[in-house]
């Protein structure tokens, strides 16, 4: 069929977008042509090849990053930089994936440089995956600078199940891009003033920033008061590539800003970045563009008279008990007489705990004010009251003869208890701060195996790799009872000492313990964290690192003819949770059974195109070809090294090409309940028919056992026999005391593989009763030829099956190969006998006066 798609088409545009139809069917196949004409005149038809239209669609979608236009992400990939590493969590809705559906998720950059990049093996049912250091194929310095190139390019994630069942492809999202900005400190924003807004980006950006932004539609600085909510932002400034890279000459990383005098004293503002990319999207009517936010920086307007500045603390310290910390600020007296000031200096707690306060400058030890100084300062040992708190310095310019005084608090930092509290350092309980990580259980150890050994540690991306602080770290051995057989310390990139065969043989899970010592104040811009510690073990079986799976198809059919073939796709995936794996794995078919269970090594073969793959590859060919009628299992293993792994079963169907030949004789086997009366009547004949559409093709009679259990062998082949192999037949059964009913299952009758009389199994369901009720024994020779009454419930039973039954003819009581007025009647108020021959008779006779009572 020639469906029109488009017509009048600029023979330069090369693409056009069409949907297909609803009515095409799932499963099929369709091709495409293109005709050229000019003035009517045709020259040229061009045709596609045969396209597949899936069979299922994608029973995921992803939800982060969200779409351009909705938040949090607005289309934006943008990971978190810890220690050097990038990190991103995918997220989907799984919707009705089965658990242990196994896939691979790949990206795909729109401007071609990038094709099919590997992410991960994830369990599709999880709804979200980790994606660790993404985009690093070549990790530049510090393992950040080869992910700079893809900021702001367009790209999708594709998600491929290993059993082949879908095909899911993201809406476009984009690569996102870093920075930091500079907090200000209090005070330092005066309204009608200048302000520098500074802002700064990783290290790995430095020396290719026009690369970084060459995807930019524009930097964003916006600002609003910290009461107004998030849509009262202002733009201040939006910096288009040209002007943040000063085409590589100078990085700029700083705007001055020209505060609005009417910005409030005392009050507290917000300023904020938004990284605006080129990739947009029509959302309602508007254009969109992907865009990602960064945590917007607090400022407060400062007030009238002398400003204080301060430069220690700054947010983000962390300072710990009993360590000493030296407080200092500016001065700035904006035109006031500030002789004789004294100032008090003091601490209280910035959080929602109760507060806490203290002296630092005693009475009489107060900080005097000297104009020639460029800064001030108090040291004092940070009290152990004030662990885990945030905390406030605050220094009170007293009242003078000509100033009322004043008070200002610098930025909140946090003490921390983080040192040793006891011990010999050897256990995590001897520190302040430790934590134990989630107990993991191999997935071997979990099965039939047991842990062999523990080999080297890997620790990345610590975020306290800074003088003063100290990270200590054990594997804690747990067995079946979840009961601590021993903690061993350990250090990155050395191998673990101290397990011996008899604990690993008794360890089914163990987990990670940190202890932090610090020792110093230092600065942290996020809570302290590792990323990730890695664990090298082995059990004592190897688990391959890849897998194999066929299909699609899983089910294959074909001709028995050595020339003819089904063809398999065989997959190649890396296994979750397993080494890297970068090797050649070569094919072979593993098994191959057949329908007894018998070993089918000589009944089909095979070939792969080509023999050997590997895991970037993904998948091969295999082509089966049979001369041996049957259905027959087979699996596909993969060899590389000593690594062996072998796929579930598929099938192969090899047909026979007699299809639509004529059976000579086939074995028909049935069961057919039907209701009965207390005594079973020994001689109830059953009538079976085949029918193929409105004509009846055969038609055999026989009884049943006590089973319900019957047999009729069809004649041999002849004018009036005209059942063949390969099509599909209806098959009725009735009795002269039962209505018909249609078997369970439809008939076909496959080639056999051997001999030529072939044998089919029917069941039908319960045939419902006509008058089966006993009667006296004086109006009868048995039971069975009583007379009686066909009641509502036959009348009713027979409603049913007429509409369905009168063009197939299962209604025909009388047996006189038709529906007619003969077979209705006796259901419409006359009285009916059933003869012993099995018609019905249906002249109307009177009820006989000595009858038994209807019904």
């Amino acid at each position: 069929m020639n469906v029109p798609v488009v017509s009048g088409m600029d023979a330069f545009i090369g693409t056009r977008a069409w949907t297909i139809p609803a009515n095409v069917k799932l499963g099929s196949k369709m091709k495409f042509s293109i005709t050229t004409k000019l003035g009517g005149v045709q020259y040229s038809v061009t045709s596609s090849g045969d396209l597949s239209i899936s069979t299922v669609a994608a029973p995921i979608t992803l939800t982060s990053p969200t779409p351009i236009g909705t938040s949090p992400d607005n289309g934006v990939i943008k990971p978190e930089i810890v220690g050097g590493q990038r990190s991103f969590t995918l997220t989907w809705d799984a919707g009705s994936v089965p658990a242990n559906t196994l896939a691979q998720i790949s990206y795909t950059l729109k401007d071609g440089s990038v094709e099919g990049a590997f992410v991960g093996s994830v369990d599709l049912a999880s709804g979200s995956y980790t994606w660790i250091n993404p985009l690093e194929n070549v990790t530049g310095v510090g393992g950040e600078r080869g992910s700079a190139y893809f900021i702001g390019k367009e790209a999708s994630l594709v998600f491929r199940p290993i059993n082949g069942s879908f095909v899911y492809t993201s809406y476009p999202v984009v690569f996102g891009g870093c920075l930091t900005v500079t907090q200000p400190q209090l005070n330092e924003v005066r309204a009608g003033g200048r302000y520098t807004i500074r802002w700064s980006y990783p290290s790995a950006y430095a020396d290719i920033l026009t690369t970084v932004h060459a995807n930019t539609r524009y930097l964003r600085i916006s600002y609003k008061a910290l009461s107004e909510p998030a849509t009262a932002w202002k733009t201040i400034v939006d910096l288009e590539p040209d002007v943040i890279t000063v085409k590589d000459v100078t990085k700029v990383t700083s705007y001055d800003w020209a505060v609005p005098s009417d910005l409030v004293p005392g009050a507290q503002y917000q300023f904020s970045f938004t990284w605006v990319y080129n990739l947009s999207a029509l959302v309602g009517g508007q254009t969109l563009y992907a865009k990602s936010s960064f945590p917007p920086a607090t400022f407060m307007v400062a007030g009238s008279g002398p400003l204080v500045n301060f430069t220690k603390p700054t947010a983000g310290e962390v300072y710990p008990i009993n360590s000493s910390m030296t407080t200092r600020w500016t001065v700035d007296p904006q035109g006031w007489d500030l002789t004789g000031l004294q100032m008090t200096v003091s601490y209280e707690t910035a959080d929602s705990l109760p507060l806490l306060t203290g002296v630092i400058t005693a009475p009489g030890f107060e900080v005097p004010f000297n104009p020639e100084a460029t800064d001030f300062s108090a040291t004092w040992t940070v009290r152990p009251q004030l662990a885990g708190r945030l905390v406030k310095i605050k220094v009170e310019l007293n009242k003078t003869s000509s100033y009322d005084g004043g008070s200002f608090k610098s930025s909140a930092f946090s003490v921390i208890s983080a040192g040793r509290t006891g011990g010999d350092g050897t256990q995590p309980s001897d520190y302040a701060a430790y934590y134990t990580s989630t107990r993991y259980t191999p997935p071997e150890v979990a099965g039939n195996a047991s842990l062999k050994d523990l080999a080297t540690v890997g620790v990345a991306g610590s975020n306290l790799t800074v003088p003063g602080v100290t990270m200590h770290y054990w594997v804690a051995l747990y067995n079946a009872d979840q009961q601590l057989i021993k903690r061993l310390p350990i250090q990155s990139g050395q191998s673990i000492t101290g397990d011996t065969p008899a604990d690993l043989a008794a360890t089914k899970s163990f987990g990670i313990e940190i202890a932090f010592e610090i020792t110093q104040p230092i600065t942290l811009d996020t809570r302290p964290k590792v990323r990730s510690v890695s664990i090298a073990y082995t059990t004592d079986f190897a688990t391959a690192p890849f897998m194999i799976t066929v299909g699609p198809p899983t089910t294959g059919t074909t001709d028995d003819n050595l020339q003819a073939y089904a063809e398999y796709t065989i997959n190649l995936f890396l296994s979750p949770n397993t080494p890297e794996f970068a090797g050649q794995v070569t094919f072979a078919l593993a098994s191959r059974i057949d329908s007894n269970g018998q070993d089918a090594a000589g009944k089909f073969d095979g070939e792969f195109i080509p023999a050997t793959a590997d895991v970037q590859t993904g998948s091969v060919k295999l082509r089966l070809h049979s001369a041996t009628v049957g259905t027959y299992t087979f699996t596909v293993k993969g060899t590389s090294g000593e690594w062996e792994a072998v796929s579930p079963p598929a099938t192969l169907i090899v047909q026979s090409t007699s299809d639509g030949e004529t059976i000579a004789q086939a074995i028909l086997n049935f069961t057919a309940p039907v209701q009965r009366g207390p005594e079973k009547d020994p001689n109830l004949s059953f009538t079976l028919s085949l029918y193929q559409g409105l004509e009846r093709l055969y038609s055999g009679t026989t009884s049943t056992d006590a089973n319900d259990q019957g047999t009729l062998t069809t004649s041999p082949i002849s004018d009036t026999t005209t059942l063949k192999f390969n099509e599909t037949y209806t098959a009725y059964i009735k009795t002269p005391k039962h209505l018909s009913r249609k078997a369970n299952e439809d008939v076909r009758f496959t080639p056999p593989i051997s001999g030529d009389i072939i044998t089919v199994a029917l069941t039908f369901p319960e045939l419902p009763a006509g008058d089966i009720m006993p009667g006296s024994p004086t109006e009868a020779p048995t039971p069975y030829g009583s007379w009686d009454k066909v009641d509502s419930t036959d009348w009713s039973q027979f409603l049913g099956e007429i509409a369905q039954t009168l063009l197939t003819k299962l209604a025909d009581f009388d047996n006189s190969n038709s529906v007619d007025s003969l077979d209705v009647f006796p259901f419409v108020g006359g009285y009916s006998h059933w003869l012993e021959s099995g018609a019905l008779r249906a002249d109307g006779i009177p009820r006989p006066p000595d009858a038994p009572p209807a019904g």
